[in-house]
């Protein structure tokens, strides 16, 4: 009876010192939220929105991005530089009256 007991008091204690942790580290992350949306709002009233953006602003953007991008290939340097032959079509309705004339089924 005494081991139960023990056994249900270091559960009990395990859970409440668990739960000291998790509010510890809950107000620690509510601060970093905090500050980190004070800092976000601090950037956003330094940089318009895209959809209020000046012409100025936009046309920075799209430099940005250009930067950013693969080179794009010459032309010359496709694969398919040359075009591939056609083969010439069969006409399937003489393929069909060909089949029937001969008395094979399909």
């Amino acid at each position: 009876m005494a081991r139960c007991c023990h056994l249900v008091c270091n559960a009990i204690s395990t859970v409440v010192e668990r739960f000291q942790e998790s509010k510890k580290q809950a107000a620690a992350f509510q601060r970093f939220i905090l500050l980190k949306s004070k800092s976000q709002g601090a950037a956003a009233k330094e940089q318009p929105h895209p959809y209020m953006a000046s012409s100025s602003y936009r046309q920075a953007q799209k430099e940005s991005v250009a930067s950013r991008a693969p080179p794009a290939k010459p032309k010359a340097q496709k694969q398919h530089s040359q075009p591939k032959p056609q083969r010439e079509r069969t006409d399937l309705r003489n393929v069909i009256l060909s089949r029937r004339a001969s008395g094979k089924r399909f």
